[in-house]
């Protein structure tokens, strides 16, 4: 650090691998390979007398960064005392359903991370406290997965800042809010997954394509979107990569290169029948998506939520990432190529499709490509460097401080659970029995409550709410239903016959539920020995119907 305003040394190209040894890194050979000489340069002009000080500097300030953001949005959390959005009870179900629960029907199956350590945690820390330390975890992936990436590629401390970026973006912070805990997992495999790729590529073995097969597995296994798009950002960063590499005349040969593909095809193939059966609803979701509006104009909305903490830095640094593979690939240099992978499939599936998720991968990508620019500064004079060291400490600051007000709008906005909710849920446990079926209304925003009561209450349900958020046949069945039940127009006592005929033995109904208010004014033709219990936020009616 105290040596940022001294002129660089010349510095040879970062992408052609310099056989550097890897052991003072910090970080394992597993993942880095042999680190480029620029990094350990990069090191000794931190601290010229002990580069293992700059090391542990850097390791050790980019987790106090991530700590103290974390700890931050704990505090947050545990001031609303529950997970927020709906996304946490959707995971406990298909996590139960893993482990030998029956609620749902067996055609309903999500890759298996998330809900497999959705139910892990619960065991330990409870229904609600273990979904929020798996919320924590999750925001905190994309970040450390960059970290990896862009220290192992020697930026040294700059990593550090630059992941931060990601920890604290309001793209992070939404999607912890909403509860797409495995979206951000699957960030956060992302850059880990180029580094072991770029490893196999860079070397002469054919075993080291062990690592990036497995953590392409893994990240197909945690989310539907996030998987396939890592897999196809593994083939264009291959195919550059390698075409790169063959002008030098270095690393693999094209047959490893084939069989590290086929046997990757090969380990992959167990999956498959679980993305057969995603295939159909996200199709038709997708179609749905786009009669709804332009995509593109659904690609500016996600684009803008997912940069809102600052986004005049972001715009400014998106359009240099873009430019980044324009000016750098000519170089070799890994990191433009990297951004550049990352965005153009990212940024074509976002204006084709306008899946708003999509747009929460493009801080990643800008990432990479701010890094490509910062590595390249190093060769300025050093007032130069110290200017852009400024510049880009002083903009992660007013971050930290922006992004964290944007994460408590965004928390409230998403928060679902409340202490009088939960009680409800309580009450309805106690109520019922485990094979008695619950009509449930939809949350605020039309969101789907139901997930939570079949993830917390373990109830089977009919649920009404948005059903662009729902995947499966069977789903959209029940949910049909349910909407019918809770339709507009419907008086109490036609929701409760409705729901009696259609199976159900009791009504749970969430007062914050946009259309409860026309709904309840004709509460006066309800018989009240129908309703078993009510409190401030729920309802919750005994159709009278009972099972053997």
């Amino acid at each position: 650090m105290a040596a940022l305003g001294r002129p660089p040394e010349p510095t040879p190209q970062l992408s052609e691998d310099r056989a550097v040894p890897a052991e003072s890194s910090g970080i394992s050979t597993a993942f880095t390979g042999n680190i480029p000489g620029p990094a350990k340069q990069l090191e000794a002009e931190a601290t010229p007398s002990s580069p293992r000080v700059a090391v542990w500097a850097s390791h050790i300030g980019f987790l106090g960064l991530l700590g103290a953001i974390t700890f931050i949005r704990w505090r947050l959390l545990r001031g609303a005392q529950y997970p927020t959005g709906l996304d946490g009870g959707n995971w406990l179900a298909f996590g139960h359903a893993i482990f030998g629960e029956h609620l749902r029907s067996a055609t309903l199956s999500y890759p298996p991370l998330v809900p497999v350590a959705a139910v892990v945690s619960e065991r330990f820390l409870g229904t609600y406290g273990g979904l929020q330390a798996l919320a924590l975890v999750a925001a905190a992936a994309p970040a450390v997965g960059a970290y990896v990436l862009l220290y192992a590629w020697g930026l040294g401390w700059r990593a550090a800042v630059l992941a931060t970026f990601l920890a604290v973006s309001a793209g992070t912070g939404e999607a912890m809010a909403w509860g797409g805990y495995p979206q951000l997992i699957g960030l956060g495999i992302l850059p880990v997954f180029i580094l072991a790729l770029d490893r196999f590529m860079t070397s002469r073995s054919l075993i080291t394509v062990l690592a990036p097969s497995a953590l392409l597995i893994v990240a197909l296994a945690t989310n539907e979107f996030i998987g396939p798009l890592t897999a196809v950002v593994g083939l264009l960063y291959l195919i550059a990569r390698y075409a790169l590499l063959i002008v030098a005349k270095r690393g693999q040969s094209l047959r490893n290169v084939l069989l590290g593909v086929g046997l990757t095809v090969v380990l992959a193939l167990p999956l498959a029948p679980l993305y057969l059966g995603l295939a159909a609803g996200i199709a038709l979701n997708e179609r749905l998506k786009a009669a709804a509006g332009p995509a593109v104009q659904s690609a500016r909305i996600g684009f803008s939520a997912a940069t809102q903490d600052l986004p005049t830095f972001w715009v400014v640094a998106a359009a240099l990432a873009v430019l980044a593979p324009l000016a750098l690939v000519a170089r070799r240099q890994r990191l433009a190529l990297s951004s550049a992978v990352v965005l153009v499939p990212t940024v074509a599936l976002l204006v084709t499709t306008g899946e708003i998720r999509l747009a929460y991968v493009i801080p990643l990508g800008i990432v990479l490509g701010l890094g490509a620019w910062w590595e390249l500064a190093r060769r300025l004079p050093g007032w130069g460097q110290r200017s852009i060291n400024a510049a880009v400490v002083t903009c992660l600051a007013i971050d930290v401080v922006v992004g964290t007000q944007v994460f408590v709008v965004q928390k409230d906005y998403y928060t679902v659970l409340t202490p009088s909710l939960v009680q409800g849920f309580a009450e309805l446990e106690t109520r019922t029995t485990a094979s008695q079926l619950v009509a449930v209304s939809p949350a605020a925003h039309d969101w789907p409550l139901g997930w939570w009561v079949e993830g917390a209450v373990h109830r089977p349900t009919i649920y009404a709410g948005d059903p662009i958020w729902l995947t499966y046949g069977d789903e959209k069945a029940r949910n049909s239903v349910a909407k019918w039940i809770f339709g507009a127009g419907t008086t109490p006592q036609g929701t409760e016959h409705m729901a009696r005929d259609a199976g159900a033995a009791y009504i749970f109904v969430d007062k914050d539920w946009d259309g409860y208010l026309d709904w309840i004014q004709q509460r006066q033709n309800l018989d009240p020995g129908m309703v078993v219990y009510e409190n401030r936020s729920v309802m919750i009616i005994d159709t009278g119907l009972r099972k053997a």
